[in-house]
């Protein structure tokens, strides 16, 4: 063989082992967290609780809240609360002093009911995932109107500001009958596209999985939820990244993977709630809260109706800062576990401001826990 066949030969072996390696690691990665591991890992998160938002007992209208869903800074200071129950938005300083309210409750321009989430976009803007109305919201900073645009019915499960001038939203109903996770909006409200692949439970269960969405500083999508021990890393295009699941101490939907395969097996043995909050922080660190056993009866709360259109809460028989039900799990990058702490208060999602953690207690003690985070 001449030395011109033999350079042929090897370049046409490299360029080979080059598209080889290039599909191999297009393949989604499954990483698995048994619950030795995640014990392993006790304690070496600390934190340190800042500052309580929100009393129950206070006279103070601008410091009870009803059901708190959301909460957002900005990188001037300025702390955006949610208060889903109350139909409002109310806006403090970094040191809890009330500034202002955004909203009331209606059906008019500016008017909001039942909001589930909120967003802040690179203007300041305050952007509400209007549900009561099917739509969504935007304010300026200091709460006048600006626009909105319909959703349909049902709103999106799901909002989170891409950072782009975009919104991603979980349509339940898209979910279902369309097959994808996301739907990138625009700012007038169009889709721009739909992406990603829904875990394959059964079809006709996917509207009762409920969904944690966050998103790194690279513009990869995170996806925790409800009722599974898995979380999901989707990139920008929704093609899967990273698949990681946990081990839980009690029985609950099952994810298994085939060691040849490299594949998951989901079975859906019991209606439990796993995951409880999804956050990242500046270094993409993954902080997941989940479940350590099933609610006891004094923990099981109801909501009936006013009358008036809202849902009030039973009366608690219990204190809201003294449960053992939940466990903060910190994972780095490649989905492996670094880091657990087991938390004392409720918890109904989480949300991450430089290196504080918000832990969101909207029904038990309808609270907000801010804690500074100190890892090794």
């Amino acid at each position: 063989m001449n030395g011109l066949k033999k350079i042929s030969l090897l370049l046409i072996c490299w360029i080979s082992i080059g598209l080889w390696n290039g599909f191999a690691s297009s393949k989604p990665v499954w990483v698995h967290n048994s619950l030795k591991d995640i014990d392993t890992c006790e304690g070496k998160v600390k934190l340190t609780l800042v500052k309580i938002w929100g009393d129950e007992d206070t006279d103070d209208e601008n410091q009870y809240f009803r059901y708190p869903k959301d909460i957002k800074i900005s990188p001037d200071g300025d702390v955006f609360i949610l208060d889903s129950g109350n139909n409002r938005i109310q806006v403090y300083d970094r040191k809890g002093t009330y500034k202002r309210t955004i909203g009331r409750r209606g059906q008019g321009k500016g008017d909001i009911l039942r909001p589930k989430s909120i967003e802040l976009d690179k203007n300041r803007n305050v952007i509400v995932l209007d549900s009561g109305n099917n739509r969504i919201q935007t304010f300026d900073r200091n709460g006048i109107y600006l626009g909105c645009f319909r959703t349909g019915s049902p709103a999106p499960s799901v909002m989170i500001h891409t950072g782009d001038n975009k919104l991603a939203a979980l349509f339940l109903q898209d979910q279902f009958k369309g097959n994808n996770v996301l739907t990138l909006l625009k700012p007038d409200g169009t889709v721009e596209r739909k992406i990603g692949k829904p875990h394959f439970i059964a079809r006709n269960q996917l509207e009762s999985e409920a969904f944690y969405l966050s998103l790194d500083k690279y513009s990869y999508f995170y996806l925790a939820f409800w009722g599974t021990p898995l979380l999901r890393k989707l990139s920008k295009d929704g093609d899967s990244i990273l698949n990681m699941t946990f081990e839980v101490a009690y029985k609950c939907t099952e994810v298994k993977i085939n060691p040849i395969t490299n594949e998951p097996s989901i079975k859906r043995t019991e209606e439990k709630r796993v995951e409880a909050g999804l956050a990242l922080d500046g270094q993409s660190r993954i902080f997941l809260v989940v479940a350590q056993r099933d609610p006891n009866k004094s923990e099981r709360i109801g909501f009936v109706s006013d009358g008036s259109g809202n849902w009030v809460r039973s009366r608690k028989t219990i204190d809201s800062e003294n449960t053992d039900r939940f466990r903060l799990l910190v994972f780095n990058t490649t989905g492996k576990i670094i880091a657990a702490s087991r938390l004392n208060v409720f918890c109904d999602s989480i949300y991450i401001y430089d290196d504080n953690l918000f832990i969101i207690d909207s029904n038990m003690g309808m609270k907000i826990y801010e804690y500074k985070i100190t890892l090794p």
